[in-house]
């Protein structure tokens, strides 16, 4: 009489289990950290060793090697048997699905500790049979995963620095800089002498030492996986005759790059080598194929974040750039970028771009890709995002609005519907005002669109509701308090914007300005809780919550200040740019200072002197005139020339009253303010007129060939 096949299978019962755990005889590595994986959870779930069954029953774990693709693996039955293969790290990837999908446990964030039902009994339903492999061979979401070993390993991540011996910008690392003195022909020629930015890819002895320099590289890291062969992060691109033909015939700076990087890996063909699409190499070469070794990395840096890669606008020439990629070569990695650099904690609802964009990526072929977030640092809903994108990348066509919803519940409990209702406002208040979720956007100047007043208090609304939901309970409540700091922080930047006015800082009491009420406490808050949760940078190399907070109190210190400029009208000769529009033609006289963030409160005017008339509406005594400017060296803003102060007293008529020769700035990256104050003025005018120099160019160590030298002006006060 034939056996009945069992319909299922019961794990454990009661604290009591049929199943022993066994790996070959050998015990591999991977046979071995895959064992303690789910001997761990077991014991999490039913409170019994699997160590200590009764020993009817085997869940077996085996290496196969190459019988199975790259890191996959297969988990069935055999009857009432368990068998799991897999390839490698494929084994362990396979345990920590068993330990999600049959056990019940979940990882929802780094740094914290899994969750695991307490179960009475565990009756698997047969037949088994999972088999998982990866979409892409290369997955980092480089965010606060990359802190927690086991969240990388549990949602199958890699982690640069296991892979890479040499990452990213490298031409540095191939041909140091320091060579520069004694030999410049190993540096890029244009404008008719040698510079430091970039090297000269035709020169033979460029060539040579970076191929020296790599095989010393691989003696010092022999595992190491790929090898970045890349242009620094500059514009200065070698035009010498041999570059530039190269470049010629590729149709860009793309052509003496990868012909570059070709011969490099000829020269090692069992090494595979990476290099950067990125700015200037963008574009796909005219003629040029990679070599069978090489892998672009391609980056899509300059679109727009609202919507997914293939149907977001700004993105048409990352995707014509992709497609001509993929006539050449299959084997691409994708540089994404999923948060707002200069603004961890701002709002940047980007989340329903994740899955799309995968798939996107799989569907054209793309072998990897790089999700950038915030890197150790949080950033605005850091926990979800980074679940998310960890998931996807294992697998893009899996459900993410059911991810999301077994995240939301699983991670904040009763105040998920709030959550999620608050994620889906606010991405409706972007796509509604037509929003471009800019990487190096700003919360302040998102008070025009998706970040009203009027929005944000019906977002805050919103947090109180799933604050309320969860206040006795103190591991969901304090989720929800880390999760509204973007909320807080929002607030308080746009706060520096407005000022004086509505929603500013600072209001009239029977003619003096003082703090609105709460607004210290307030900040006070914020920086306590940002401390709290352990968050250490506000941006990418930006300041802590304790030094955000230490300027504010300088803000405070300041106050408002007398002005006889205040609410001026201002007419300009030469436009400021309008990416930056601050208070518009009001800005250099609403009596907001700007601080250290360049994208508002500062009026900012590309290449063309700011030249700014104001009418001080009738004749005005004047004994000090104060302008301010900002110096941002890594944003290219750099101090005016020259500082030239005129009146007038009819418009028509000027003279002059100051002026000022500043130094040529220099390579120090500390943004600061540079004042200029004219003063032991003696003169009645109506009229005032301001002309501030730009640069002539870019310094050498700031060059870029694209880009005019750029000035910042916040204020003229007027004493």
């Amino acid at each position: 009489m034939q056996a009945q096949t069992p319909k299922s299978i019961l794990l454990f019962s009661e604290k009591k289990t049929d199943y022993v755990i066994s790996i070959s005889a050998s015990g591999s590595p991977y046979e071995k950290t895959a064992m303690e994986i789910i001997q761990h959870y077991f014991n999490s779930v039913s409170g019994i060793s699997l160590q200590d069954g009764g020993g009817k029953f085997t869940i077996q774990l085996k290496e196969v090697g190459d019988r199975l693709s790259p890191e996959s693996f297969t988990i069935k039955n055999k009857g009432n048997n368990i068998l799991m293969e897999g390839n490698k790290k494929g084994l362990v990837y396979g345990a920590y699905s068993l330990v999600e999908e049959i056990f019940g446990c979940r990882n929802f964030a780094p740094g914290e500790k899994p969750y695991c039902p307490a179960l009475l009994r565990l009756e698997i339903p047969l037949p088994l049979k999972i088999g998982e492999k990866p979409a892409f061979r290369f997955r980092e979401v480089y965010s606060m995963a990359e802190t927690d070993r086991e969240y990388m390993d549990w949602h199958k991540l890699h982690n640069l620095e296991d892979l890479w011996g040499i990452w990213g910008h490298s031409f540095g690392r191939l041909v140091p800089e320091s060579l520069f003195k004694t030999h410049p022909e190993y540096f890029a020629f244009y404008n008719g002498e040698r510079h430091s930015t970039q090297l000269c890819l035709s020169n033979e002895d460029v060539f040579e030492i970076s191929v020296k320099n790599l095989d010393e590289a691989f003696k010092e890291n022999p595992d190491a996986k790929y090898w970045s062969v890349s242009p620094n992060d500059n514009s200065g691109f070698c035009e010498c005759p041999l570059c530039s033909s190269s470049n010629l015939k590729d149709g860009g700076n793309q052509g003496s790059l990868l012909k570059f990087v070709n011969r490099i890996a000829k020269h090692f063909p069992d090494r595979t080598f990476t290099t950067l699409a990125y700015n200037a190499t963008a574009r796909p070469p005219l003629v040029t194929r990679p070599e069978k070794n090489v892998i672009i990395f391609l980056s899509n840096v300059e679109i727009a974040r609202t919507f997914p890669v293939d149907k977001e606008a700004s993105a048409k020439a990352f995707r014509r750039n992709l497609e001509g990629w993929s006539a050449k070569t299959h084997r691409i990695f994708i540089w994404d970028y999923y948060t707002q650099f200069t603004n961890f904690l701002a709002p940047f609802p980007n989340y329903f771009t994740f899955q799309p964009n995968f798939k996107y990526y799989q569907h054209k072929k793309a072998a990897g890709v790089f999700a950038q977030l915030n890197g150790p640092e949080y950033g605005d809903f850091a926990e979800l995002k980074t679940y998310l994108l960890s998931k996807l990348l294992w697998n893009p066509t899996l459900d993410s609005d059911q991810l999301t919803e077994d995240f939301l519940i699983g991670y904040y409990g009763d105040a998920a519907p709030f959550v999620k209702s608050y994620m889906n406002k606010l991405y409706g208040f972007a796509v509604a005002a037509g929003t471009n979720l800019d990487i190096y956007g700003n919360p302040v100047n998102n008070y025009r669109d998706f970040l009203t007043p009027e929005n944000l208090d019906e977002l805050s609304i919103i947090m109180d509701r799933a604050h309320e939901a969860v206040e006795t309970q103190a591991v969901f409540s304090k989720r929800i308090e880390k999760l509204r700091l973007s909320m807080d922080y929002t607030y308080l930047q746009q706060a520096k914007f407005y000022g004086t006015r509505k929603h500013g800082i600072f209001t009239k009491n029977g003619g003096n300005w003082e703090i609105r009420d709460g607004f210290a406490d307030r900040v006070n808050r914020f920086v306590q809780q940002a401390e709290l949760f352990g968050i250490k940078e506000l941006s990418e190399g930006g300041i802590s919550p304790k030094e955000y907070g230490e300027q504010w109190q300088m803000i405070f210190t300041t106050g408002v200040r007398d002005n006889l400029a205040l609410n001026s009208e201002v007419q300009f000769e030469f436009p400021f740019a309008p990416e930056f529009p601050a208070n518009g033609v009001k800005t250099l006289t609403d009596g907001t200072p700007g601080y250290s963030d360049f994208s508002f409160n500062w009026l900012c005017f590309y290449g063309k002197p700011m030249i700014a008339t104001i009418d001080l509406g009738k004749m005005t005594e004047i004994k000090e005139v104060e302008i301010n400017f900002l110096e941002d060296i890594r944003h290219r803003i750099l101090r005016p020339q020259n500082v030239k102060l005129e009146y007038s007293l009819d418009g028509e008529k000027y003279t002059a009253a100051g002026l000022d020769q500043l130094s040529p700035p220099e390579e120090e990256y500390t943004v600061k303010k540079i004042k200029k104050l004219f003063k032991n003025l003696n003169f009645e005018a109506r009229y005032l007129r301001v002309t501030a120099e730009n640069q002539p160019a870019l310094p050498e160590f700031i060059f870029s060939k694209n880009r005019e030298p750029m000035l910042a002006c916040d204020e003229i006060w007027v004493n």
